[in-house]
C-alpha cells in the first residue's frame, strides 16, 4: 500500500517505517532549524526553575501527539490533562 505523505512524516517522527490509516500514534512535529534559549519563566511547570536555564537548543518541538491527540503545540498545552498525578513521598 502506498503511503501519503502525511503517513510518511508521522511514521518517522514516531520512529517507525510506517502507520496506517487511522492508527493511533504518539510523535512529535520538530522544527530542526530553530534556535532557542531555556527559561523557566516561558515554561508551563509550576517549579519556577529548570537545571537547563540558558541553555542554547538548535531544534524546537514544534507540536506533540499523545495517542493520537494534539496534547502541545508551539509551547502551550492544549486541552485537558491526560493521566493521573503521583504523589511522591516527601520524606
Amino acid at each position: 500500500m502506498k503511503q501519503t505523505l502525511a503517513q510518511k512524516l508521522v511514521a518517522r517522527a514516531a520512529g517507525r517505517s510506517s502507520v496506517t490509516p487511522g492508527e493511533i500514534v504518539t510523535c512529535k512535529v520538530v522544527e530542526a532549524k530553530e534556535s532557542w534559549t531555556i527559561r523557566a519563566a516561558d515554561s508551563e511547570s509550576t517549579q519556577g526553575y529548570t537545571p537547563f536555564e540558558g541553555i542554547e537548543l538548535s531544534a524546537r518541538v514544534k507540536a506533540t501527539f499523545l495517542r493520537g491527540a494534539l496534547v502541545c503545540e508551539n509551547g502551550t498545552v492544549t486541552g485537558q490533562p491526560r493521566g493521573k498525578y503521583l504523589h511522591r513521598p516527601t520524606a
